[in-house]
């Protein structure tokens, strides 16, 4: 099951996703070569020299031989000194170098060849799995967004939807003007002469305690001690 939106919808199968792209005209891609031609010559040039006759083990082969022919040689210079070059012990030289040098060596031989082998059949493998993969994931990715975009106009409604602004949270403040606004047109004068008194003062410096500030419908108003406005 996978969760979309708001809805809860359960994977698609192979079939229905392939008929569905078939429905759409969305093409399936088609994975191409894998692995680049250089690096496919470049591994079976490699395996090639691992395979018998190739260039690996000629030099094991060569070594073997020149061993060989020093080990006879010394075997037949030891049987001479000791009178026995004429008996069948000379004839067996050859026989032992080869059951206790050669065949050892060619075992291990024919054991790392086929493990390069191996190991360069996997690499190769490996190399075209993954390059497989890669192709296939890339031209895949490159379809689907060309289906999100011919499939925009229909998401994006139900996306707006779910991301819609929330209101603001209504105030319940009262406002301090309509707090404070007196009522009768002789208070709202009072309350100018007030306001204008007291910028005044915080506009100038040369206020002075009880001195006069003006009247208003027959009241005196001076300075306060700090320089508001009073009744005088």
């Amino acid at each position: 099951m996978a969760i979309s939106g708001y809805f809860i919808t359960r994977q698609k199968t192979a079939a229905e996703t392939a008929s569905y792209r078939k429905r759409r005209g969305i093409s399936t891609p088609e994975a191409g070569p894998s692995v680049s031609p250089e690096a496919r010559t470049a591994l079976q040039a490699a395996m090639s020299q691992y395979e018998v006759g190739g260039g690996f083990g000629k030099g094991i082969e060569a070594g073997l031989e020149r061993g060989r022919v020093k080990s006879v040689a010394s075997g037949m210079q030891s049987l001479v000194s000791s009178g026995l070059a004429n008996t069948t012990m000379a004839a067996g030289l050859g026989k032992k170098y080869e059951s206790e040098v050669a065949a050892p060596t060619r075992a291990r031989m024919e054991e790392t060849r086929a493990s390069a082998i191996s190991s360069l059949q996997a690499m190769l493998a490996q190399m075209e799995q993954g390059g497989y993969q890669a192709q296939l994931g890339r031209q895949f990715t490159a379809s689907q967004s060309r289906s999100n975009r011919s499939f925009a106009p229909v998401i994006t409604p139900f996306g707006q939807s779910r991301t819609q602004p929330s209101e603001s949270p209504r105030t319940t403040s009262t406002p301090r003007s309509a707090s404070i606004r007196p009522s009768s047109a002789p208070a709202r004068q009072r309350l100018n002469v007030t306001g204008a008194a007291t910028n005044a003062y915080r506009s100038k410096s040369d206020w002075t305690p009880g001195g006069y500030m003006g009247a208003v419908n027959g009241e005196r108003w001076v300075y306060g001690q700090q320089g508001q406005p009073v009744r005088g």
